[in-house]
């Protein structure tokens, strides 16, 4: 069973019927190139057959030789993006050549994670608004086909698009609202790799050889592989049924009065593990990125122990993988959400593995957004302030400016009698309540060691602590809970930094 998931395809578009070379659709018109900086390009030719490729940004062509089974790869410099200008490149052998058009240097960007990384634009708060505003032939995309399985359906085109009311609706909100920040700010092209699917855990997007050599291989094989005996069987013979009346209603014509069936948790399901890394993930590699950004653990949150482990190998991996060892990596924090089924403190618990990541990966940055989460609904509308975050997170970690990213973070407490004053870094000018109300969602320890509601007050640059009732107060936890809605900010509005003190 272990070796359904050692797979060996690659996907590679054929750019023109029957024509060598042909390169990954990740390479196609209106492409960014990382500028300044050296970027693979790859492709497949015929066995051991000369390679060469010419832009119009080179003074001369660059040969290679592709290996004995046609595979080949440039290493090719890249120029500053300023000005801006549309550029193009040649690949040709001795069979016949392709052009690449409206190619532009810039910066770029991969956006993975799950379904909030996927939220489209044109579901989320005010995003008609975005989307009638969003034409900029500088800001790009490139959404990775949706592509589960060795011989599964490709389910749209790979290519390079230019952001504008007519490709904007269907495409990820917070890597368009960061895009948008970024090219204003930088007035250079942005591009952004878009390569994401809701429901997925971690390990989806990391390699069994990774997962075998640190550890984790057996303990998450063995999770699937029950979840799957549990289910799969009975649910796949009620799936070919329903998929059955689903295409019969479409050939006759009809609307379908349901959505397409979605094959159960199986051996193709795209939350098994390794899956989407090596059907998505893996035939990106290694196109030359600045960094990373990432929206995902909601599926891992009633596993955070594990977490704590393996989220800091995938970031190390994806570094690895793409040839850009200390590549920034910019990831969102679970914001709050009444989980129906999770324990009351799973995603507290998920969000501290996150908020250690960042403490113990360098070139890291964590954005918090316990303020904007939805109790009902695990996708919150409000994408925007994700995606501003993650700009401001990119300007202080990949472009060295001084800015002020985060919001405040505990650093240290001290007990006077029956309170606990807290004091913080990264408070700007000082702190304040977001909305004027009492501060929420702060617990404070008893001598017995439980936690209860606590008050708050802000008291100059530190935070006082109390419950009436505790009167030997020993610690506090602060936006611990799955459902928060946090209103500790700095001057500048960032929210504070989920903690406990313990």
């Amino acid at each position: 069973m272990k070796q359904i998931l050692i797979i060996l395809f690659h996907l590679f578009a054929i750019v023109a019927l029957n024509a060598q070379p042909a390169l990954p659709a990740i390479f196609s018109d209106n492409m960014v190139l990382q500028q300044n900086t050296k970027v693979a390009i790859w492709g497949k030719s015929q066995p051991n057959a000369e390679v060469e490729l010419l832009g119009s940004w080179m003074n001369e062509k660059i040969r290679t030789t592709a290996d004995a089974t046609g595979n080949f790869m440039f290493w090719v410099e890249t120029k500053s993006a300023l000005p801006i200008e549309s550029r193009h490149f040649d690949v040709r052998d001795k069979t016949g050549s392709v052009t690449f058009n409206n190619v532009v240097f810039g910066e770029v960007w991969l956006a993975g994670g799950q379904s909030n990384m996927a939220w489209q634009l044109d579901q989320t708060t005010r995003g008609d608004d975005y989307i009638r505003e969003s034409r900029n032939e500088n800001i790009r995309f490139y959404h990775t086909p949706h592509y589960y399985f060795e011989g599964d359906r490709i389910r749209e085109k790979g290519e390079w698009v230019e952001a504008s009311p007519e490709t904007m609706p269907r495409l990820s909100a917070v890597a368009y609202h960061f895009a948008k920040n970024l090219q204003k700010s930088l007035n250079v092209p942005v591009g952004v790799i878009l390569c994401y699917k809701g429901g997925t855990p971690a390990e989806s997007w990391m390699s069994q050889e990774s997962l075998e050599k640190h550890g984790f291989w057996d303990a998450i094989f063995e999770r699937y592989s029950g979840r799957v005996k549990s289910t799969y069987e009975k649910d796949y013979q009620q799936f070919l049924i329903d998929n059955r009346a689903y295409q019969n209603a479409v050939r006759r014509g009809e609307t379908p009065a349901t959505r397409r069936p979605s094959e159960p948790m199986g051996w193709r399901h795209p939350q098994r593990p390794v899956g989407m890394y090596e059907f998505m993930l893996k035939p990106l590699m290694p196109f030359t990125v600045k960094g990373f950004l990432w929206y995902q653990g909601e599926a891992d949150a009633t596993r955070a122990q594990q977490y704590e482990r393996l989220f800091p190998q995938l970031i190390a991996d994806w570094r690895s993988d793409f040839k850009i060892p200390n590549a920034p990596f910019l990831f969102v924090q679970l914001t709050g959400y009444h989980h129906p089924v999770h324990p009351e403190y799973a995603w507290g618990n998920l969000r501290y593995a996150q908020w250690k990541t960042a403490q113990t990966v360098p070139n890291t940055a964590m954005v918090v957004i316990t303020d904007i989460g939805d109790k009902k609904d695990i996708h919150p509308m409000e994408k925007q302030p994700v995606g501003y975050r993650l700009y401001l997170a990119a300007l202080a970690k990949a472009y060295d400016q001084k800015v002020i990213f985060q919001g405040p973070e505990f650093r240290s407490k001290t007990i006077s009698g029956n309170k606990i004053i807290l004091s913080f870094d990264h408070i700007a000018s000082g702190l304040k309540s977001s909305d004027g109300e009492p501060l929420r969602d702060f617990e404070i320890m008893d001598a017995n060691g439980k936690f209860r509601p606590a008050q708050a007050k802000i008291i100059g640059h530190t935070i006082e602590i109390w419950n009436d009732k505790v009167k030997q107060p020993k610690h506090v936890r602060y936006a611990w809970k799955n459902w928060v809605y946090t209103n500790l900010v700095n001057s500048e509005g960032l929210p504070a930094v989920p903690f406990k003190t313990n």
